[in-house]
């Protein structure tokens, strides 16, 4: 039986291993869905424009791109599998509000509507983020544009617009722990929470992929 609040949250600053640990979740068997950012930023190469560029001068529109794209993900997986007791996000609409926050802009409405209209549940993975040394390059093996400070420093931004939204934090360290270990971590602790575990067969997992 599906929860009533089947969007469960793996939530975290830049470099905390949110992206590798849904993976190692993936092929546990739980249904993943991804980071949007990662789409809008091909799509945006694929414009022709440079993303730390196109970020920074066009700020509304791509988290609008990234809003959208969040909730054509949450619908389709929502169609694809309708009995699934609940889906693993890797971040949500609560990241777009913190950074119209951070900017000291007024969220737009189609954003406030996304989030009365999603069901994301009350207690959210929060994932530690790494050492230093892991923050100079990405998993794509890009460098990245801002400094670790500046990560720490949006790290803490976002926990605190999650926590003032009411959300229960259920911290994920990683104290040299693989993704896989992490992942682990995560599935007790659901298992914790009383949410039904299952697996996906090989015709889901292409599908997922």
């Amino acid at each position: 039986m599906q929860t009533p609040y089947p969007f469960i949250v793996i939530a975290g600053p830049q470099s905390s291993g949110k992206t590798t640990t849904l993976l190692a979740l993936r092929q546990q068997g739980h249904a993943v869905i991804y980071e949007s950012a990662v789409t809008v930023i091909r799509r945006v190469k694929r414009e022709g424009h440079k993303p730390e560029t196109y970020m920074r001068t066009h700020f509304q529109e791509f988290q609008e791109r990234l809003t959208q794209i969040q909730a054509q993900r949450e619908q389709w997986m929502q169609r694809v599998l309708p009995a699934w007791p609940f889906y693993l996000c890797d971040r949500c609409d609560v990241d777009q509000l913190a950074y119209y926050m951070r900017a000291e802009l007024p969220p737009p409405d189609h954003l406030k509507g996304e989030l009365l209209r999603a069901r994301y549940f009350p207690t959210v993975f929060w994932m530690e983020m790494l050492p230093e040394e892991f923050w100079y390059t990405t998993k794509h093996g890009k460098p990245r544009t801002t400094t670790y400070e500046e990560g720490v420093e949006l790290g803490h931004h976002l926990r605190h617009v999650y926590e003032r939204l009411g959300f229960t934090l259920i911290e994920i360290p990683y104290g040299g722990r693989s993704e896989y270990e992490r992942a682990d971590d995560i599935t007790q602790r659901l298992t914790g929470l009383g949410l039904m575990q299952t697996t996906v067969d090989a015709t889901v997992r292409n599908l997922l992929s």
